[in-house]
């Protein structure tokens, strides 16, 4: 994902400009960058799409995996909170990340401001230890599993999938550009990437915000759903 990114940058930088955003009382803008923007953002967009559909699939195994092969233990290690990160998903961040369209400055605190990684958090804890445990119990899931046996190979590679979109996000918060707005909308991203890699490490801090404040405030419709969560 991060070569990816890197080949690309080029191309972003010669965009067709887009004025479409401007409005009265806005902090000035550089349509410019707000056209490299909208295609960094619909990268995010289409990699959100693809971790959704491997979270569905992850929660159609859990749902598959027999108490006959694991115990419920094993199963909760095997599968963490996948129905929650589903739910996650599917109820609000995929929306959100459409709200930050036309409001650079939020995408970053996204990641902050709706405690992205509370929900991460019990996967991870538990995800250094699900791989070992699919290794020790492959027998018994082939044996119940019979001719779909092959399913425990795309496990594997799913049970892995929340790690490398963490790390997807992060290559794509390194947003390129130059000018006012473009180093407000990083500085929140830099925020956001420092605090995805010090949360998944396991060492829990507060982010340090930068000095500026966010002008669009997020829908208090998807703070509720987010305090649920």
């Amino acid at each position: 994902a991060v070569a990816a990114v890197a080949a690309e940058e080029n191309t972003e930088s010669s965009a067709t400009p887009n004025t479409d955003f401007k409005r009265p009382g806005d902090s000035a803008r550089d349509p410019d960058w707000r056209a490299v923007y909208l295609k960094r953002l619909q990268k995010l967009l289409q990699a959100e799409a693809n971790h959704m559909q491997r979270l569905r699939r992850l929660r159609q195994l859990c749902d598959m995996a027999p108490l006959q092969a694991v115990t419920l233990a094993e199963k909760i290690t095997l599968f963490s909170n996948i129905p929650q990160l589903c739910r996650f998903h599917e109820l609000f961040f995929a929306g959100l990340l459409q709200y930050c369209r036309d409001k650079p400055l939020c995408v970053g605190q996204l990641f902050l401001h709706f405690n992205f990684l509370a929900v991460y958090a019990p996967f991870g804890a538990t995800n250094m230890m699900s791989l070992p445990l699919l290794d020790e119990r492959k027998d018994a899931l082939r044996m119940w599993l019979g001719p779909q046996a092959a399913v425990l190979t795309e496990l594997r590679s799913l049970l892995q999938n929340p790690t490398h979109q963490l790390e997807t996000y992060m290559s794509l918060l390194s947003l390129p550009g130059s000018g006012e707005e473009h180093i407000q909308v990083q500085q929140w991203c830099n925020i956001a990437v420092d605090y995805l890699k010090v949360h998944w490490s396991g060492k829990r801090t507060q982010p340090t915000p930068p000095n500026t404040q966010p002008t669009h405030p997020f829908p208090r419709a998807h703070t509720h759903i987010t305090h649920r969560e």
